[in-house]
């Protein structure tokens, strides 16, 4: 997934060369395979007799130079949410969250969400991150906590409790991509993705029907 193909193009040459000397030597290597999702849709003539499929299986790139190059068009399948557990009207100059690293400028909204850094939202999104409620953005407040964070939700005087709340996906107009946060943090999306802790059940929708929601806790909810 590097711009510079050479490299690639090298170590695809000399795997090749590996299987056609064990070929010259009577050993027949079955179902060779070395693309992995960068591989797969960069390097069509790697794909061999099986490819290894990761990140793209979610729907995303395996980097960002990949995202308008690629032989496909991936669409996220992936989405983080969680619901507003409990809303606060707070004065101005009022602490929010650990170390009080964030102050309300003015009279303010809080809204508390039951994920934390122990569920893989990432303690650097503290001040800086931004999560969906409403179809709108709205920043993420003070520090995230281990099982919690904080939202200013000030500009939606309508939300109420148990209103869905998107960290990545798409809600209403609005998205907040998994690649966006990543850059916010100053890392790649597979880390975001492989940090979403194992207590986040998984719920798989087809058709736009939820089919199953599975937890590390419980085989099936459902």
């Amino acid at each position: 997934d590097e711009p510079d193909s050479s490299f690639t193009l090298e170590q695809w040459q000399r795997f090749q060369n590996v299987l056609n000397s064990l070929k010259n030597k009577g050993i027949d290597i079955e179902i060779p395979h070395a693309a992995n999702s960068g591989g797969i849709l960069k390097y069509p003539q790697s794909q061999a007799a099986l490819v290894r499929l990761g990140i793209s299986l979610y729907g995303y790139y395996p980097s960002q130079g990949l995202s308008s190059n690629a032989i496909v068009d991936l669409k996220p399948v992936l989405s983080l949410k969680s619901r507003l557990a409990f809303i606060k009207k707070v004065p101005a100059g009022f602490p929010v969250s650990y170390g009080r690293t964030y102050y309300t400028r003015s009279d303010t909204v809080l809204a508390t969400v039951p994920v934390g850094y122990a569920d893989g939202l990432n303690r650097h999104l503290s001040n800086v991150g931004f999560a969906l409620v409403r179809g709108r953005k709205v920043p993420i407040v003070g520090r995230v906590c281990m099982d919690q964070v904080v939202l200013d939700i000030s500009a939606l005087p309508e939300a109420r409790l148990e209103d869905e709340v998107v960290f990545y996906g798409t809600q209403g107009g609005e998205t907040i991509s998994v690649e966006e946060v990543a850059k916010q943090l100053g890392t790649i999306s597979y880390e975001v993705l492989c940090a979403v802790g194992k207590r986040i059940p998984r719920a798989y929708i087809r058709n736009g029907k939820l089919v199953k929601v599975l937890s590390f806790y419980s085989k099936s909810l459902q």
